[in-house]
């Protein structure tokens, strides 16, 4: 059974850097893309890691932000549609490295905010679109149409985090880290966790 929160009923808040400006959307959003040797570049993807892509969601009544993202699988199990990644802690301290992402719990940056969802299975150290702000693009990616993994703690109203759980991301509600310090939002719930 997955305990998560149906695609209609939360928003992401896209809190990325508009490193690139929006372009046309891909042919295809749901392709990875080889890297290239050399910091940040790429070979085959369609545009600079960073840019993104806003489209309109008919279901889900409004629009949906992409943005192109390299992956690392870390420790945990490679991503699947619908996994929830964040900047890898240690590419993040690195300059350049922010728009690497992981969906390991224990190596992902999960106070600062910054959420992208998985909208195809991910291939370590390859380029890929995620959605990373608005409505659940299902109009435009059906698989991401259902359940979202949650920790269980999500409520009606609730301002969302990223958690550690089982080893991966997944959305919760944590109001402050270890710090004291407050962790940045991700997104907001509509409705509490549901079980399917």
């Amino acid at each position: 059974m997955t305990v998560g929160m149906d695609d209609g009923k939360f928003i992401l808040w896209d809190r990325w850097p508009d490193a690139h400006p929006m372009i046309s959307p891909p042919v295809d959003l749901t392709e990875t893309y080889a890297t290239a040797h050399g910091a940040g570049a790429t070979t085959d993807a369609p545009c600079p890691v960073g840019t993104k892509v806003r489209l309109y969601q008919e279901t889900n009544g409004g629009y949906a932000t992409f943005i192109l993202l390299k992956y690392e699988k870390g420790t945990a199990a490679a991503a699947a549609i619908k996994s929830l990644c964040a900047p890898d802690t240690t590419e993040a301290a690195a300059a350049g490295k922010h728009y690497v992402v992981t969906n390991d719990g224990g190596e992902a940056l999960k106070g600062g905010g910054l959420a992208a969802v998985a909208v195809a299975t991910l291939t370590d150290g390859l380029y890929a679109w995620f959605w990373c702000g608005g409505v659940c693009p299902v109009d435009t990616i059906a698989g991401l149409d259902g359940i979202h993994p949650s920790d269980g703690s999500v409520t009606a109203g609730a301002v969302l985090t990223m958690v550690d759980s089982a080893s991966v991301c997944k959305f919760g509600v944590v109001a402050q880290n270890d710090a004291g310090a407050m962790i940045l939002p991700c997104g907001t719930a509509f409705a509490v966790d549901t079980t399917s």
